[in-house]
């Protein structure tokens, strides 16, 4: 049977809940569970605290392999402030900070070679608001563009994966003025199949 049934032990017992039904405390959940049929008997799945059945403060959550799926912070059973996220190998896929429905202030995910893949700001609404990166998987940069309350603004710079300047654009409020491509100097490699 899964372990993240409710026993109504002392308060320093795991997975309490309380006289009036609430889960309260350090919650720890393990396989085998039906909706998670990757996870061996026993397994952590995911651990946490509740206060009257509302998720509080920093949650783990793993991966069959044992490793750190994510991290989420959780004030009153919604994600509000940092986070992470991982892939299956351990490397770092996602970082922010969320605000119950939205990313705001810093952004980062990487591609799953562990290269940055995106670099982004944004404003306390959730909305993109100032210089957003991309990066191709090999680490260059791919697009760096000024974004003014979700709209871009200013030059947008386009890159080949080699890091030669690909196109350039002029943006006023979201709409592209001009743009300029440009012919690789070098041949570029065909992509793998």
């Amino acid at each position: 049977a899964a372990l993240a049934q409710a026993n109504t032990g002392s308060a320093d017992t795991l997975n309490i809940v309380d006289a009036q039904g609430l889960k309260q405390g350090w919650w720890q959940v393990q396989g085998p569970k039906p909706d998670k049929p990757d996870y061996a008997a026993g397994q952590l799945i995911e651990e946490g605290r509740y206060v009257n059945s509302r998720r509080t403060g920093s949650w783990r959550r793993y991966w069959p392999n044992g490793k750190v799926m994510s991290e989420i912070t959780y004030v009153m059973g919604r994600p509000k402030g940092g986070y992470k996220t991982y892939y299956p190998d351990g490397k770092p896929e996602e970082q922010g900070t969320w605000d119950m429905d939205r990313n705001t202030g810093a952004f980062k995910r990487w591609h799953p070679n562990g290269n940055l893949a995106q670099d982004f700001v944004f404003d306390q609404y959730g909305t993109r608001d100032g210089e957003q990166k991309y990066y191709h998987e090999n680490g260059q940069l791919e697009v760096d563009v000024t974004v003014k309350h979700g709209k871009e603004d200013g030059t947008l710079m386009r890159y080949y994966a080699d890091g030669e300047l690909q196109e350039t654009a002029q943006y006023h409020n979201g709409v592209a003025a001009s743009s300029k491509t440009f012919i690789p100097k070098k041949k570029l490699p065909e992509p793998a199949p």
